[in-house]
């Protein structure tokens, strides 16, 4: 007598690493390519005529784009997380057409006649890898913001407001 379930398929390990190393690669703009302002120690106070002015990243463009990376990627995060496969219930054939009732089944015992859910291990794999590079976005987004936010305050010392 064999059961109505397949076999259980084997976990696709190089399927799940290459989706995590392509979100994780997708998040990450702000940490390659902004330069952060030098420490607020090394501010020059007050900025004489020979104080000199490092070089730090002004521009909005890497956080925005982790911001649209973290969106993206969690969004899909969010949606493989829910991916559900279903199987037939013991009283459903697999055109899900009803089977006649048991011998001796319980008469309060709960109807089984839908369709079971069942996990889908790889599609959660893939919810994870696309979670994680999210989470690589999301920090990579704030580091490019709060960076982006020093350099100009450092870049005011240099060039103060004209009134």
């Amino acid at each position: 007598m064999t059961s109505g379930r397949a076999p259980a398929r084997p976990p696709a390990r190089g399927a799940l690493a290459l989706g995590l190393a392509l979100s994780v690669a997708t998040g990450g703009c702000s940490f390659m390519w902004m330069h952060p302002p030098p420490h607020r120690e090394d501010w020059p106070n007050p900025v004489q005529a020979d104080s000199s002015e490092a070089r730090c990243t002004t521009s909005l463009g890497p956080p925005v784009l982790d911001t649209l990376s973290f969106s993206i990627l969690g969004t899909l995060a969010f949606v493989e997380r829910n991916a559900i496969t279903y199987e037939p219930g013991p009283n459903v054939d697999s055109m899900g057409n009803l089977r006649p009732a048991r011998a001796g089944a319980s008469h309060f015992a709960p109807p089984n006649n839908t369709l079971n859910p069942v996990p889908d291990y790889l599609a959660r794999g893939i919810a994870g890898a696309f979670a994680v590079g999210a989470l690589t976005a999301a920090v990579s987004a704030v580091y490019g913001y709060v960076n982006n936010a020093r350099c100009k305050r450092y870049h005011a010392l240099f060039h103060p407001p004209l009134d």
